[in-house]
């Protein structure tokens, strides 16, 4: 995965750099927490294979996206977009 770091620089009078942002792509970050939750159903027995469906992989990038800060561009097609 291929990780991209912007700086964005907000100057005060002092100029100080108050502000970073991590730039995300959806489907690299969804392939790696689809990746990771599939190495956690294979570690604990008590998980089915369909444990962690789409919605909790969207639920944890989002708290991801919050925790870090990070900025999630969507690359993905959208669905029904006839191409």
């Amino acid at each position: 995965m291929t990780e991209r770091t912007y700086t964005i620089e907000i100057k005060t009078k002092k100029n100080i750099k108050m502000n970073k942002t991590l730039i995300k792509r959806k489907s690299e970050l969804m392939a790696q927490i689809r990746n990771e939750f599939k190495i956690l159903q294979a570690l604990q027995p008590d998980f089915d294979n369909a444990f962690f469906d789409d919605e909790s992989m969207l639920s944890y990038m989002h708290f991801l996206a919050d925790k870090y800060k990070w900025l999630i561009v969507d690359d993905e097609p959208e669905e029904g977009g006839g191409k």
